[in-house]
């Protein structure tokens, strides 16, 4: 394996969901700050409003104020910005060959025909699993450990000098 497929190779993963598979790819740090960060704020303010640190089973969408709501809809907003972003290609878990595949966060902009999907039309529970592994590969710490199993891990004699 060439170095060049190597870093390719870490900078995507195949995520194996029902009987699909998906190819994402890591999204630009930019990104992850202009929409991860927020939308994880923004969901922390949801779900724990005043910073109580209440136990998550205690929390009831129900009875969610209108701008708990609100915030709720702008995070996921934010999330879906950056699963469009990472998905690339997807194929049945029977298959060999990929297919393109472009998700578009607004239905208006979705094109079957050209490949073009709404996030919307996912299958329940597709994006968020999506969402933590774009998280994932696109932390630069992770994504060095990708690469790292290119080269071999170095011993602990050469971190000492």
């Amino acid at each position: 394996m060439s170095i060049i497929k190597a870093i390719a190779e870490a900078a995507r993963e195949d995520v194996e969901i029902g009987a699909l598979v998906w190819r994402i790819r890591a999204v630009e740090p930019y990104d992850l700050l202009e929409h991860g960060q927020p939308g994880l704020m923004i969901m922390k303010e949801v779900l724990d409003p005043g910073g109580k640190d209440k136990p998550a089973k205690d929390f009831d969408m129900l009875r969610m104020s209108k701008a708990q709501r609100e915030k709720g809809r702008k995070a996921q907003k934010a999330f879906d910005a950056l699963v469009c972003a990472a998905v690339t290609h997807v194929r049945a878990s029977d298959e060999d060959d990929f297919t393109p595949i472009k998700l578009v966060p607004r239905e208006p902009m979705a094109n079957e025909d050209d490949g073009i999907l709404w996030i919307g039309t996912l299958p329940p529970g597709t994006a968020q699993i999506l969402m933590g592994r774009v998280f994932n590969l696109s932390v630069p710490a992770e994504a060095a450990e990708r690469l790292a199993t290119f080269r071999g891990r170095p011993n602990a004699d050469s971190d000492a000098a």
